[in-house]
């Protein structure tokens, strides 16, 4: 019979050559780094979708809170009037809504600029510094000195105690004529505006209750 040859393939080793096996390297580099690439595009995505998240529920929680308490605090404008309803009082007004907020005493140096002014050729006295807000310290809350002098135990040791119902937390104290709390936390302590609303005083939780007027 005729012998015939035929032509077929087979899996089989394969060795590689030289420069096969340095373009192999090449190649495992280019997809090596295509893989970082695409890890770390993943993982931005991952932290701008995590972000826009965290918005949408903080307001979602502001709403649900608008809904469910029908109020808001805000900045809104007000005046001030002087001498009224009657001279040495003032009366502070919403411009927005006309309401009557409070009607309290004016404090000396509204009082001097009111007085007729008399031409003099004196130099003006300097005016007085503010009165200074007292030091609180930041490790255990108290006044009088500062973190670093502070003989007290830290925030560590101590309990967070919950705040009172109905008072807000603030990081700086407003102007006590124009905010309408009774009461304020700020930096670890109750504060409660003095009776002609010119400065803010610090008291115990039992004068905060008082001011609220809260069963201990």
């Amino acid at each position: 019979m005729e012998k015939k040859q035929l032509k077929t393939t087979e899996y089989l080793r394969y060795d590689f050559t030289v420069p096969e096996q340095r373009e192999n390297a090449r190649t495992l580099a280019r997809k090596t780094q295509a893989l970082d690439e695409i890890d770390a595009r993943r993982k931005r995505l991952m932290a701008d979708l995590k972000a826009e998240e965290e918005a949408a529920l903080a307001e979602v929680q502001k709403l649900a809170r608008w809904v469910h308490d029908e109020y808001d605090y805000r900045m809104i404008d007000c005046e001030c009037l002087l001498n009224t309803p009657r001279n040495g009082l003032k009366r502070l007004v919403r411009l927005d809504t006309g309401e009557v907020l409070k009607e309290v005493a004016m404090v000396s140096t509204e009082l001097q600029e009111n007085l007729p002014f008399e031409e003099s050729h004196e130099e003006p006295a300097p005016e007085a510094a503010p009165a200074k807000r007292p030091r609180i310290c930041g490790k255990c809350g108290q006044p009088g000195h500062n973190a670093r002098t502070c003989k007290g135990a830290g925030p560590a040791a101590q309990v967070a105690l919950p705040i009172l119902p109905g008072v807000r937390e603030v990081e700086e104290l407003p102007d006590a004529f124009v905010s309408q709390d009774k009461v304020l936390h700020c930096k670890g302590a109750y504060w409660s505006p003095n009776t002609d609303y010119t400065a803010w005083n610090m008291v115990s939780e039992e004068a905060a209750r008082k001011a609220l007027e809260l069963n201990p």
